[in-house]
C-alpha cells in the first residue's frame, strides 16, 4: 500500500512533464511568430525611411563591396583611403544586409557625405541584386569567390552568379 501511495505523485509529475514537453514547441513557435511579425514590419519601415534618405543625396557616390571572403577588409581599406580626401561613411562590422545598410544610412548619412562604402552579402540568389536596387552603387568591388558558401548556394556556380549580380547592376 505504501508503494502505491508514493507512485501517484510521481506519475502525476511525469504526466505534467510530458504535457509540458509536448506543449513547449507550440508555445515557442507562437511567441516567435508573435514577435517576428512586428520586427519584420519595423525593418521594412526602417528600410523605406533609409531609401528616402539616400535618394535625397543625388551626388552621393555609392561603392558596393561583395565576394566570398575579404569583404569587410576591402570595405574598410577603401573607406580609409578615400576618407583622406572625401567625407566617407561605411557600413560597420558585418552590417551587410538590408537591415544593416538601412541602419548605417539612417545613423550616419549626412548632407556633407560624399561617398558611401557598403559591404553587401547574400544568403540566397537575388539578394545582391536587391541590395543594388536599394543603394544603387556606381562602383562595384568584387573580392575573391570561393566555395565557403557552398552549403547555402549548393555549388560554386551559384555563388559566382550571386556575387556577379553586383557587376551586372
Amino acid at each position: 500500500i505504501i508503494c502505491v501511495f508514493f507512485s501517484f505523485p510521481l506519475v502525476d509529475a511525469f504526466l505534467w512533464l510530458l504535457f509540458i514537453d509536448l506543449l513547449l514547441p507550440s508555445l515557442v513557435s507562437f511567441f516567435v511568430f508573435l514577435l517576428l511579425f512586428p520586427i519584420e514590419i519595423y525593418d521594412d519601415w526602417r528600410a523605406e525611411k533609409a531609401l528616402k534618405k539616400i535618394r535625397n543625396h543625388h551626388d552621393l557616390l555609392v561603392i558596393g563591396v561583395t565576394g566570398s571572403v575579404g569583404k569587410s577588409q576591402a570595405k574598410d581599406f577603401i573607406a580609409y583611403i578615400l576618407s583622406k580626401k572625401f567625407a566617407v561613411i561605411k557600413t560597420d562590422g558585418k552590417q551587410n544586409t538590408v537591415s544593416g545598410i538601412s541602419q548605417t544610412i539612417l545613423q550616419k548619412l549626412e548632407k556633407d557625405t560624399e561617398i558611401f562604402v557598403a559591404e553587401m552579402s547574400a544568403y540566397h540568389q537575388g539578394e545582391i541584386a536587391a541590395l543594388c536596387q536599394f543603394i544603387r552603387p556606381k562602383i562595384g568591388v568584387l573580392t575573391a569567390i570561393n566555395s565557403y558558401y557552398v552549403p547555402l548556394f549548393k555549388n560554386l556556380e551559384n555563388i559566382r552568379k550571386t556575387n556577379y549580380e553586383l557587376v551586372e547592376s
